[in-house]
């Protein structure tokens, strides 16, 4: 391989790794021999197997033109052009590509496949594991396709979230901002503009990564998930379906259809606050989510606290629930003091990276939380 292959195929693979998604691209047909993968910025193109990518003088953000001629989300193609690479980038054995257009359909790749295939929605984490080989499904059944599952509504009080609904719009749908602030919150906070434009929250919901922003924000909404397969639908609520850093009780031929939310009641505030290594993207170090319910007395009847980080999936902490739990909004914040410390011996073993950080942050994130939810709640009662 000649010098220039080389630094070709080296920034393919940069591109990939690093969101270049950012451009908008077109699948092309090639040779049968081989296609070829290039874009205008690139002095150069690079031969990779079976696709031609180029950039076309229009495309919709996020959308790219398939060779069918249907509209393809640009994590599709990525995987799709990924899958004559295999595993490590180059060399590794490739999976069959398989794009359903119903839930139906989804179920059906779904049983036929089993612990061999694996759901791909946006691709922000599927797409890395498949590059450094962490991942080597014998099939990869692209769901994004799915209108059913891309819907936001309420129905009697209740808020339901497809699947496949993107942090972006999370993030900036009005219903969520009004009904579920923590959740819009928490998903403005995942990582850059780029990767909310891709990233589901049906697949933030079953990667169940430490990290992952918007589990204590659907914790504290008491989150039922609705699961399909062959054999019907089941629900289950969040905190039965999380089994521990990237473990869940999803079985390997259920698919997450949607996500069921409690409102906010009338006197009722929550929120979400997270430290990370930097004030930019980054992975939370602990993020906590907090919903109060407030009496007309003033007495707090209703408290759900939830993080993220550490060394296990997002969970409450009966704990410091039950600690502020009957207390009086009035009465001497000390209270949100003393919860702040139940919140920080929730932490897990000192011996864990960072533990001791989030020991002494922890209880100042929780002042900063519960000061801001009670006043909204003062506010909301003038």
């Amino acid at each position: 391989m000649n010098r220039a292959s080389r630094c070709s195929r080296r920034r393919w693979l940069h591109l990939a790794r690093t969101g270049w998604h950012r451009s908008r691209w077109i699948v092309k047909p090639a040779s049968r021999r081989r296609r070829r993968l290039s874009h205008p910025g690139w002095r150069e193109s690079v031969s990779v197997g079976r696709c031609s990518i180029s950039t076309p003088p229009s495309a919709s953000p996020g959308v790219c033109e398939a060779v069918d001629g249907e509209a393809w989300p640009l994590a599709s193609v990525t995987i799709a052009a990924l899958t004559a690479l295999g595993p490590r980038g180059w060399g590794g054995a490739a999976v069959q590509f398989c794009r359903v257009r119903s839930v139906a359909e989804a179920v059906d790749e779904l049983s036929r496949w089993g612990t061999e295939g694996r759901i791909l929605a946006g691709g922000t984490d599927v797409m890395p594991q498949y590059l450094r080989g962490e991942q080597s499904p014998a099939a990869l059944i692209d769901i994004s396709g799915i209108d059913g599952l891309q819907g936001i509504s309420e129905v009697g009080g209740v808020t339901s979230i497809g699947a496949l609904v993107t942090m972006r719009r999370l993030a900036t749908a009005s219903l969520i901002s009004v009904r579920h602030p923590a959740l819009c919150e928490a998903a403005g906070a995942v990582g850059a503009w780029q990767t909310q434009t891709v990233a589901t929250l049906g697949g933030n919901i079953c990667t169940a990564a430490a990290t992952a922003d918007t589990l204590p924000a659907l914790l504290i909404a008491d989150a039922q998930l609705t699961l399909v397969s062959k054999s019907g639908r089941r629900r289950i609520g969040l905190e039965d379906f999380l089994a521990g850093s990237g473990a869940t009780a999803l079985r390997p031929t259920e698919l997450l259809r949607a996500v069921e939310l409690e409102p906010l009641g009338e006197r009722s505030a929550e929120g979400y606050l997270k430290v990370a290594r930097r004030s930019a993207m980054d992975l939370a170090v602990v993020g906590l989510a907090l919903r109060l319910d407030v009496a007309p007395s003033g007495v707090i009847d209703g408290v759900r606290i939830a993080m993220c980080g550490g060394d296990q999936s997002a969970h409450r902490v009966p704990a410091a629930e039950s600690a502020l739990l009957g207390t009086r909004l009035s009465d001497d914040p000390g209270a949100f003091g003393e919860v702040g410390a139940v919140l920080a011996d929730a932490v897990g073993p000192a011996a864990l990276p960072e533990a001791q950080y989030r020991r002494r942050v922890l209880p100042g994130l929780f002042d900063r939380l519960a000061r801001r939810c009670a006043g909204e709640i003062a506010g909301a009662g003038a």
